[in-house]
């Protein structure tokens, strides 16, 4: 599986928490999300890439790492 660039699964997540609060009378200011997150490096050409995404399997055996764990908080520019 190919795993995505980190700030890609970011905005996907907070697209996501957006996108559900839609059409109600819910106005997202704050994002604070806990993730469990596999992390890698991977060189392309000259850049190195840092990749990250929600693990690949939701079981886990004695052979898996452990996913690391990551704290977003995304908090809206015009809080006034």
């Amino acid at each position: 599986m190919t795993r995505r660039q980190l700030g890609d699964t970011l905005v996907e997540i907070a697209e996501g928490a957006i996108s559900a609060a839609s059409g109600t009378p819910i106005v997202v200011r704050t994002i604070a999300v806990t993730l469990p997150i596999e992390i890698a490096l991977q060189r392309r050409g000259d850049d190195w890439c840092v990749l990250g995404d929600l693990p690949r399997l939701v079981t886990r055996t004695a052979f898996d790492t452990t996913p690391s764990r990551l704290d977003v908080t995304w908090i809206s520019g015009d809080l006034a």
